[in-house]
C-alpha cells in the first residue's frame, strides 16, 4: 500500500507528518511534497521541529523565516522553517509591550505573590511553542495561496503537548483571568488612593484572543475534508509503542488519521550477521506492528543505505512512497 490515497484527493490541504524523532519524518514530509509539487499541485512545506532537518534534506537554507522557492523540483515547491521558540518570544514581548507582564507582577507583588510572579514571568504554558508556530501555518493555510501544506512537526511528545493544549488553556487562562479582573481592581483601587490614574487594562482581552486562536488552531486541526495526519514509525518496540499513544492522543483529539508509514525495515541479508540479526529483530517487531496498525494504511519503506539528501535521493523516496507495488 502507498499514500495514493492523499495524492488522489485534492482537498486534503494539510498533512502533517508525525511521530518519535529519528524515525525519518523529515525525509518522508519532504519527497511527499516534491511527489505533490511534480504532480501539478502548489506546494509548501514547513518545519515547526525545533530541531530542523528541512534545510539539510533539501540541501537549500530554509531558515530565514521567509518561504523560500525550493531548487530543483519540476514544479512549485517553497519551504519554510519556523523557529517556535522565536514565536514564543514574540508573544512574551507583545504583552511586555502592553503593559500585561508588568501590571499583572505588580499587581501579585503588591499582595505578596512574587513567586507566582516569578513563575508566570519565566515559564509559558507547556506546547505553547507548538501552538505559535502552528498558529503561523494556520495562517498561511487560510490565506489559499497554496493547494498542499505539508507540516514537518516536531518529535511525538510535543504533538501530544500541543494537542492538549487547549483544555489547558481552558484551565489555566480560566484561573489566570478570573485573577487577574481581581487583581486589576486591587490594583486599581490602591492607584485611587495615591492619586494615580488608572490605566486601561488589556490583559484579558488579549489572553482571551490568545485562547481564541489556539480553539481555532484545534479545529482548523480536527477538519477532516482539509486535514490529515500521517504516524511515521520504525520497526523497533519503542517507535512502535510511542506511535500507538500517538494514534490514541489524535484519536481523542478527532484528527483525520488514515495512513501509518513504518520505514527503515532492513532486507534480509544471511550473510552479514549483524544486518541477519537485525532483520529477524525486525521481521518480529513488524508482525506486532502490522496488528497493531491493521485499521490503518501501512507503508513499508525500506532502509537505505545512503542518506536522503538532496532533491534527486528525496524523489526517489517518494517513488517508493506513492508506489502501490
Amino acid at each position: 500500500m502507498s499514500l495514493s490515497n492523499i495524492a488522489n484527493d485534492p482537498n486534503k490541504r494539510m498533512i502533517l507528518f508525525g511521530g518519535k524523532g529519528g524515525v525519518g519524518k523529515t525525509s518522508i514530509s519532504s519527497a511527499t511534497a516534491i511527489y505533490l509539487a511534480e504532480q501539478g499541485d502548489k506546494v509548501l512545506i514547513i518545519s515547526t521541529d525545533p530541531a530542523h532537518s528541512l534545510s539539510d534534506a533539501f540541501s537549500q537554507d530554509l531558515s530565514g523565516g521567509e518561504v523560500i522557492q525550493i531548487e530543483g523540483v519540476d514544479g512549485d515547491l517553497c519551504g519554510l522553517e519556523i523557529s517556535p521558540e522565536k514565536g514564543t518570544e514574540e508573544v512574551k514581548h507583545m504583552l511586555e509591550e502592553e503593559g500585561v507582564s508588568d501590571e499583572l507582577n505588580q499587581s501579585l507583588s503588591m499582595l505578596g505573590l512574587d513567586d507566582l510572579t516569578s513563575d508566570l514571568h519565566q515559564n509559558t504554558p507547556p506546547g505553547m511553542d507548538e501552538a505559535v508556530a502552528l498558529s503561523q501555518v494556520m495562517q498561511i493555510a487560510r490565506q489559499g495561496d497554496y493547494d498542499r501544506i505539508i507540516l514537518d512537526t516536531a518529535p511525538t511528545g510535543h504533538t501530544i503537548r500541543l494537542l492538549s493544549l487547549p483544555e489547558f488553556l481552558d484551565s489555566f487562562l480560566g484561573r489566570l483571568l478570573k485573577m487577574r479582573v481581581k487583581l486589576s481592581n486591587t490594583l486599581a483601587f490602591f492607584k485611587s488612593m495615591v492619586g494615580m490614574e488608572a490605566e486601561k487594562d488589556r490583559s484579558v482581552e488579549i489572553m482571551e484572543k490568545l485562547k481564541e486562536n489556539i480553539l481555532q488552531i484545534r479545529e482548523d486541526l480536527q477538519n477532516h475534508t482539509e486535514t490529515e495526519f500521517v504516524v511515521v514509525s520504525i520497526p523497533t518496540l519503542m517507535s512502535v509503542y510511542e506511535s500507538e499513544r500517538l494514534l490514541v492522543a489524535l484519536t481523542e483529539q478527532n484528527i483525520l488519521v488514515r495512513n501509518v508509514v513504518i520505514n527503515q525495515i532492513m532486507p534480509r541479508n544471511e550473510s552479514c550477521p549483524f544486518c541477519s540479526a537485525r532483520y529477524h529483530s525486525q521481521q518480529e517487531v513488524l508482525e506486532y506492528a502490522r496488528q497493531v496498525f491493521s485499521d490503518y494504511v501501512q507503508t513499508e519503506l525500506p532502509y537505505l543505505a545512503e542518506e536522503v539528501k538532496g532533491v534527486e535521493k528525496l524523489r526517489k523516496l517518494a517513488s517508493m512512497i506513492f508506489s502501490d507495488a
